[in-house]
């Protein structure tokens, strides 16, 4: 059944009209009409404030804390737009929003051809992010705990496979010095679904389907999707 504007609304949901009634406040009322208790106010804020240190922080503890769809999308959407130091002020969030998140893998691998969407909410749009942030969450692989590494790993490869003319060897690297330093199931599960963005490790990835049985599955469908992924580069460069 069709929601009903009223319902949509009640949800967050933000019409250009609702817009225009916001677009002449000043920073200081956007950033008050976070805590409003009408939903569409708290879309209007997120959607109209500019992005820097303060409101980035007043934006994440929102966030943390909401619980209507439309609102946390508008959220989501502003931080995305950030950059480094937007990505850096996002991390200590990962794997803390929600309850939705892996925490053991999956027995069977997707079925989809794309890059798994990450279940949690920061992950998530770490992903939708400009690749400019990736030195940013590279140089956490070896600082942050297990539950937001195990996001981070997802966020990675999300920002990757949907840049590959961003992927180098060194990003391969890093993620397999990852592997060799852990031991932790879930940690090398996401490594596996990680590496269907990384050309560099088809070879690694190989070894794995023969070595490692429990991986063998989730190493095949990343094997597959490097397979097709460069058919459809080769097919491209022919027309």
């Amino acid at each position: 059944m069709k929601s009903t504007i009223q319902q949509l609304k009640a949800r967050g949901w933000l019409t250009e009209e609702d817009l225009t009634k916001f677009q002449h406040h000043s920073v200081d009322q956007l950033l008050r009409l976070l805590d409003s208790k009408d939903p569409v106010e708290r879309s209007a804020s997120a959607r109209l404030l500019p992005l820097n240190l303060l409101t980035t922080k007043n934006l994440l503890q929102a966030v943390a804390q909401e619980k209507k769809l439309y609102c946390r999308l508008e959220m989501m959407r502003k931080l995305e737009t950030g950059d480094c130091e937007t990505a850096r002020l996002m991390l200590p969030y990962l794997g803390k929003i929600g309850n939705n998140q892996h925490l053991i893998p999956l027995s069977k691998p997707s079925v989809k051809n794309s890059f798994p969407l990450p279940r949690d909410l920061i992950a998530r749009s770490l992903g939708n992010m400009s690749p400019t942030i990736l030195p940013c969450l590279f140089e956490q692989l070896t600082i942050l705990s297990l539950p937001a590494l195990s996001e981070l790993i997802d966020a990675i490869g999300m920002l990757l496979f949907y840049h590959p003319e961003e992927v180098s060897a060194w990003h391969f690297e890093q993620l397999q010095s990852l592997w060799d330093t852990t031991d932790c199931p879930l940690l090398r599960w996401k490594l596996i679904i990680c590496f269907s963005a990384l050309p560099q490790s088809k070879d690694f990835l190989e070894t794995i389907t023969v070595s490692n049985p429990v991986l063998y599955a989730e190493a095949q469908r990343s094997l597959g999707i490097l397979s097709q992924r460069r058919l459809n580069n080769d097919c491209g460069q022919t027309n």
